[in-house]
């Protein structure tokens, strides 16, 4: 993501302070902050993976950051059983398979030490996406690397990617759609342009995930806020 704009780095540091502490989810996270040149450091503990990504959200949401370091280690509570590889591979394959926008029979999950790996293939960006979120949620995980291959069932036209990605933008009230180029080629999205903070960029990259025939989205919006 490229950001405009520079700010006091302590301002900076503030605010993200500010944003974590207001974020009940990370109640039991002990977060270290530090900012050099518009780039945010993260270090400390969280007991959940999730907890890792929430806190990235959070600072990336401040005005001024361009890039967040995330050093953050999962460190369970001592009073939490944590699951074996084996307790997570099961647990996560059940969630698969319950959820309907996700067809479990394509996709391969191994565990190692914490570490979840998800292989095989998914019909869209989204459900890639899908996938790999609910990888996070697992108690125990300590790390996610989504390896699925997009493969979509059915072939879809850039033309119409495109066209679809566009009336998509410009419904959204967080996204000024005039000022975002699309871009299509093989089903592979670009995003050009500029947007006023991290939120809009977030949903202008979601907008398009979920965009049927989407296989991956370069998101090289520029946030100007």
């Amino acid at each position: 993501m490229t950001h405009r704009g520079t700010r006091n780095p302590e301002d900076i540091k503030r605010d993200v302070r500010l944003q974590l502490s207001s974020d009940n989810r990370l109640g039991r996270a002990d977060i270290r902050v530090e900012v050099s040149d518009g780039t945010v450091v993260l270090s400390g503990t969280v007991p959940t993976y999730s907890d890792k990504q929430s806190a990235e959200e959070d600072a990336y949401a401040i005005s001024g950051v361009i890039f967040v370091d995330n050093r953050l280690t999962v460190s369970p509570p001592s009073m939490i059983r944590i699951p074996r590889d084996k307790d997570i591979a099961a647990r996560l394959t059940k969630m698969l398979k319950w959820n309907p926008a996700i067809d479990a029979s394509r996709i391969r999950v191994s565990v190692a030490d914490g570490i979840v790996t998800l292989t095989g293939s998914a019909c869209s960006s989204w459900e890639k996406a899908g996938a790999g979120q609910l990888a996070e949620n697992v108690t125990g995980v300590m790390r996610v690397d989504n390896l699925l291959k997009v493969e979509p069932g059915a072939s879809v036209q850039d033309r119409q990617i495109e066209r679809e990605l566009r009336e998509s933008l410009d419904r959204n009230i967080f996204v000024d759609a005039s000022r975002v180029v699309i871009i299509v080629k093989d089903g592979v999205v670009t995003l050009k342009g500029t947007v006023d903070n991290h939120h809009a960029f977030r949903t202008a990259q979601d907008i398009a995930n979920y965009t049927g025939g989407v296989v991956s989205v370069n998101n090289e919006l520029v946030v100007t806020g």
